[in-house]
């Protein structure tokens, strides 16, 4: 298996949904935090690096949350032809895509990032 950044803690398969709740807010936390550390230094790059760091973190805490999800209700997701992550995934884009969040890149240039 490939480790990756953002690969799900196994570590913490059992953890309550309430408890890693808690650790995705500490995490969210944890980025805004960086981002306020690079704003006040905009010109260090290792300020960069610690948010890309910290949103990572993030990510991977997201990601643990989704793999507890699917194992904790694992009965659940058996009974439909889909399971629930890559259903939401679906959902999630289009849905992004209804509301035009995705984009060629020829037409990045030209983005109104302005508009909600």
């Amino acid at each position: 298996m490939e480790i990756k950044a953002t690969t799900p803690c196994y570590k913490f398969r059992d953890v309550k949904p309430e408890e890693q709740i808690a650790k995705l807010k500490e995490e969210l936390a944890e980025v805004e935090e960086a981002y306020q550390r690079l704003k006040q230094n905009p010109n260090e790059y290792q300020k960069l690096v610690d948010l890309h760091m910290e949103i990572i973190d993030l990510k991977a805490c997201c990601n643990t949350f989704v793999f507890q999800l699917r194992y904790r209700y694992r009965g659940v997701s058996m009974s439909h032809e889909f399971d629930a992550p890559q259903e939401a995934i679906r959902r999630v884009i289009a849905k992004n895509m209804t509301r035009g969040y995705y984009l060629f890149p020829e037409d990045f240039e030209n983005l109104d990032t302005n508009k909600s």
